[in-house]
């Protein structure tokens, strides 16, 4: 999908902004199990609809109902379609045949909080993280919200065993430090800040950060 996204960027930068309506519908052969063509629609606007994978997907289920690797995919192609309510209903038919399904549980939790159920989204992170401490999407998650709360050592508490899992990923070092500035551990905080800039030199978050630390010396 990524490379297919690269693709379909590249198209978008060689055509000019007048002519886009030309190449508003590009269709993209993807081999799934066994040979299944799927059909991705492109806008101007850079937006992808699955609405032919949608329906292959379903088809797919009339025969295998219990296919859950499938039901996930449907479940995630209705997320991207922007159909939440749909989403949701495939995802928690997943997590009635496996409630620790680790993806569907990290997605309902993000739908939840783009729905502004903030509670019930992190909720369904916390299932994440009880399951997988080192779970890097749901700890970054978590910790943005989090940080809009002012609840620090919840930060650090989320943030700290998957940095130590994923040492080279500076955003969790870099939310870590703003846990540790938090609650008043400018060291630790100090240490975070630079460890990410170790990583992402130009990661100007950071860079503001230890010099906000620095100043205050």
């Amino acid at each position: 999908m990524q490379a297919v996204m690269s693709w379909v960027s590249a198209v978008r930068e060689s055509v000019p902004r007048g002519q886009l309506a030309l190449v508003s519908t590009l269709f993209v052969a993807v081999m799934i199990a066994g040979g299944l063509l799927v059909a991705l629609k492109f806008t101007g606007n850079g937006e992808v609809y699955t609405d032919v994978r949608i329906r292959s997907l379903e088809n797919q289920l009339v025969a295998r109902p219990d296919d859950l690797a499938t039901r996930r995919a449907l479940a995630f192609a209705h997320q991207q379609a922007g159909d939440d309510r749909s989403a949701l209903r495939e995802y928690d038919r997943v997590l009635a045949h496996d409630a620790n399904d680790l993806a569907s549980l990290f997605n309902v939790g993000v739908i939840h909080l783009g729905r502004g159920d903030m509670d019930e989204g992190e909720r369904y992170l916390l299932q994440v993280l009880e399951l997988a401490p080192t779970h890097t999407l749901a700890a970054l998650t978590l910790g943005d919200l989090y940080l809009e709360r002012g609840a620090y050592d919840r930060i650090v508490e989320v943030a700290l065993p998957p940095s130590k899992a994923r040492p080279e990923l500076a955003d969790l070092h870099y939310l870590l430090g703003r846990g540790y500035a938090g609650i008043g551990n400018t060291a630790e905080a100090r240490a975070c800040y630079t460890r990410a800039l170790q990583r992402v030199p130009d990661m100007a978050e950071a860079r503001a950060a230890l010099d906000e630390l620095e100043a205050d010396r």
